[in-house]
């Protein structure tokens, strides 16, 4: 509450903004998977097609997120996440309004194009209007409105489709908030600290090694993060005893409140431990990510107890959370300034791109050979890599064998 108190009215404002539309991003970019059933059975789809849906999108997301980071760089931020919001909530509409498989490719791409816009601009707005020492912590309030967005939209994608059978319903519901949020962040008081140079290379970011690493780190993350948003309810159709919409609800509602406090602890952590050693966000990275292992694989063992499922799953999302507001602090304390958003637009290129895309689809494909359980292990075991390159990253930085020289961007 202190932290909270410490703010101005102008970053309270701020933070709360980006954070709503942060959640109604997570909202329409999650409520496809609850209604993958649904959707399968009308158009006759494989374990593979559904998991094309979801890689659609990521693509989408995926190739347009470095332009769009430019843009944030170069132009009003305001403007981009206006342009964005608008054009992601209209384009989630129209997902009800398919007609057929190719159709519903088509318009969730377009759900990624638009949502882009917003990471960047909206990470970077954050790095320049609060103090280094906060970063963390207002990061990871950020971050809670990603978590609640995409435990609200599975939930919520589940009660819509269980009550009224209705896939294409779930998407017209949730694009209208963001229609309405796109307009408040017109309102935004942006206090830009860099401007764009004459100069302008984003090549030098990739003989950053800290940063090179981190993302070799995120890819593995993205993978196994992206393998659960996107079958995780199914997972629990298919596999967890007792009631699907009761499993659905106390599993969403379990993890929604570990991951907060995962992101809101993490902040606080990892500033902390930034206090000590200009490692500390990196490593606190690094070893949960690594503990949340065992935890998500033991939740994929025990799915005849719903509770101890919940249990072990909502401990692992609990460590695997902590990874997002000081990840995002890391990369823009070793990136200029100038560089804040394009940093973070080219990190979610290469992690989606390469890890997020191919998950759904993979996992898909490897449940059509083998079963959903094996898939999702298999993924969950791949993150170990993520550990071992953010443990990397951490003892270079601590040993400050990089430096960040302003002067040649």
């Amino acid at each position: 509450m202190s932290f909270w108190r410490s703010m101005t009215k102008g970053e309270k404002r701020m933070i709360t903004i980006l954070a709503l539309i942060n959640f109604f991003n997570y909202v329409d970019r999650q409520i496809v998977f609850p209604l993958f059933h649904n959707i399968q059975l009308e158009f006759v789809l494989t374990d593979f097609q559904l998991g094309l849906i979801g890689s659609a999108f990521v693509i989408g997301f995926s190739l347009t997120t470095i332009p769009l980071g430019v843009l944030a760089d170069r132009y009003a931020r305001r403007l981009v996440i206006f342009g964005g919001v608008t054009f992601w909530s209209v384009m989630t509409f129209f997902s009800g309004l398919a007609t057929n498989f190719k159709s519903l490719l088509f318009f969730r791409g377009l759900v990624g194009i638009g949502e882009a816009s917003y990471a960047p601009a909206s990470t970077a707005m954050i790095a320049d209007n609060f103090p280094q020492k906060k970063r963390a912590r207002v990061q990871g309030l950020y971050y809670v409105g990603m978590f609640a967005g995409g435990t609200i939209g599975a939930i919520l994608g589940t009660l819509i489709v269980y009550y009224t059978e209705s896939w294409r319903l779930a998407f017209f519901i949730v694009a209208i908030p963001g229609m309405i949020l796109g307009i408040s962040s017109l309102f935004l008081k942006d206090q830009r600290k860099s401007h764009p140079s004459k100069k302008f290379s984003v090549i030098p970011l990739f003989k950053n090694t800290a940063y090179t690493l981190i993302m070799m780190g995120g890819i593995f993350v993205a993978f196994t993060a992206n393998a659960y948003v996107a079958w995780g309810v199914e997972f629990i159709r298919r596999y967890v005893d007792g009631n699907f919409l009761a499993a659905t609800v106390i599993v969403g509602v379990t993890t929604l409140i570990a991951s907060t406090i995962g992101i809101l602890l993490g902040g606080v952590i990892a500033d902390k431990l930034q206090e000590k050693t200009p490692a500390g966000r990196i490593i606190l990275v690094s070893f949960s990510t690594l503990l949340s292992i065992p935890l998500l694989l033991l939740g994929l063992t025990f799915t005849g107890n719903l509770f101890l499922f919940a249990f072990f799953f909502g401990l692992g999302a609990m460590l695997l959370s902590f990874y997002f507001g000081p990840m995002t602090a890391v990369i823009q304390d070793v990136v200029p300034n100038n560089l804040r958003a394009t940093s973070i637009a080219i990190y979610i290129f290469i992690i989606q791109l390469v890890g997020g895309s191919l998950a759904p689809a993979i996992v898909g494909r490897l449940s059509d050979i083998f079963d959903l359980r094996i898939a999702l292990q298999i993924a969950t075991a791949g993150q170990l890599f993520g550990g071992l390159f953010f443990l990397m990253t951490a003892y270079l930085i601590h040993h400050k064998y990089f430096v960040v020289e302003q002067e040649d961007f």
